[in-house]
């Protein structure tokens, strides 16, 4: 830094650490945490990554936690709360059917909507999950999906 001991004693500490290693940054209290509630809820939303959300947070506070520590407190929060759901049904008893969020393309200008459908399937000797593609999510589609699912 071009420092020589006659312009060091012209300083006081706090002035030199300042020159040497920048302003302080605040402390892990002083900063504001994500709002876990909301990250959880935008995550679900096809497209939306942890890094978007981590942008959108900087943005509303410049002197936030990094990327990083963003994320080992996210993870560190989400294993603590634990968002687990068990459902306990007889095997062949249900059926969950839905359109999955991204809609891949048929053709160069048509998109297909995937219908998924999976049954509790303990006792079932093949895979009970499916995925089909129809042009629309319209009625007549979602319910020719059902009955090929039941066939």
């Amino acid at each position: 830094m071009g420092l020589t001991w006659e312009l060091t004693e012209a300083r006081s500490d706090p002035e030199l650490e300042r020159g040497l290693f920048g302003a302080p940054q605040p402390s892990a209290a002083s900063r504001p945490e994500p709002a876990p509630v909301y990250v959880h809820t935008e995550l679900r939303r096809a497209g939306v990554t942890l890094e978007l959300l981590h942008l959108e947070y900087l943005q509303a506070h410049p002197g936030g936690y990094r990327y990083t520590a963003n994320c080992d407190r996210y993870r560190a929060r989400r294993k603590k709360r634990g968002v687990w759901m068990r459902q306990v049904h007889r095997a062949g008893d249900k059926s969950f059917v839905d359109y999955s969020g991204k809609r891949p393309s048929l053709t160069m200008h048509r998109q297909a909507s995937v219908y998924t459908s999976s049954c509790s399937s303990a006792s079932w000797p093949r895979a009970a999950i499916g995925a089909e593609a129809t042009q629309t999510q319209r009625i007549p589609d979602f319910i020719g999906s059902h009955v090929r699912m039941f066939a």
